[in-house]
């Protein structure tokens, strides 16, 4: 079992990915969310590349490659990791994306082990007067004005050069339309330019890239398949 985490850890990825969709109030996820899901399961591998947990192999392919499978401090991670090493042959990273994007109650989870971080609160509402529904306002903002201040100041390149965390998240939010989310479209039209260029020459920005690339691979995916089934029916 995952040792439980305190509210003094770091924040993985695929936690700071979701604090930037939900709206502070609502608790919901913002309707310019594009693909979620699939940006969260990016971030999950994501952060086991930056912890070294996997590794890509071939530049072209972006193979995904077990290295450890220790315990992570996160249960999300550690089941990846265990889904990674069981699998009979290794798989690109746009196929893993694509499969852990589909995990049961995937957003929920990270929210809830946010809400453990002290960062959200669990409440509920009722849709049409007749459904409940778990939300997760914010409860304590200090996590999300850092990370917003740590993503415009590697946009505006107001401060140090970014890190590779930050342009793995960067690359992510962006993609997943979470920057429009949490800035506006006047600032991603603004500086467009420095997002798309933001990491070159960092290590890991061909991995960013091509997390990237799987992403919207996953969504243009369900996108189509949601829009055939629309015709079926």
């Amino acid at each position: 079992m995952a040792a439980k985490r305190t509210p003094t850890d770091a924040l993985g990825l695929h936690e700071e990915l979701l604090l930037l969709a939900l709206h502070d109030e609502r608790g919901t996820v913002d309707w310019r969310a594009k693909g979620l899901r699939f940006a969260l399961s990016g971030a999950l591998l994501g952060e086991l590349l930056l912890r070294g947990g996997i590794r890509l192999e071939d530049e072209r392919k972006h193979f995904v490659e077990g290295l450890r499978a220790a315990p992570w401090g996160d249960n999300l991670l550690t089941e990846t990791m265990v889904r990674i090493a069981a699998s009979k042959r290794r798989q690109r990273l746009r196929v893993w994306v694509a499969r852990l994007g589909g995990t049961r109650r995937l957003i929920e989870r990270i929210a809830l082990q946010l809400v453990e971080r002290g960062a959200l609160r669990v409440a509920e509402e009722r849709v049409l007067w007749i459904f409940r529904r778990r939300i997760y306002p914010e409860l304590d903002g200090r996590r999300e004005r850092a990370l917003r201040a740590r993503i415009e100041s590697a946009i505006k390149q107001t401060g140090p050069a970014p890190d590779e965390r930050t342009v793995f998240l960067i690359a992510l939010a962006h993609t997943a339309g979470l920057l429009t989310v949490a800035f506006g479209r006047p600032f991603v039209r603004e500086h467009r330019q420095r997002i798309k260029s933001l990491g070159e020459g960092n290590v890991l920005a061909g991995a960013a890239r091509a997390a990237q690339e799987a992403v919207a691979a996953a969504v243009a995916a369900a996108t189509a398949a949601a829009a055939a089934a629309a015709a079926a029916g």
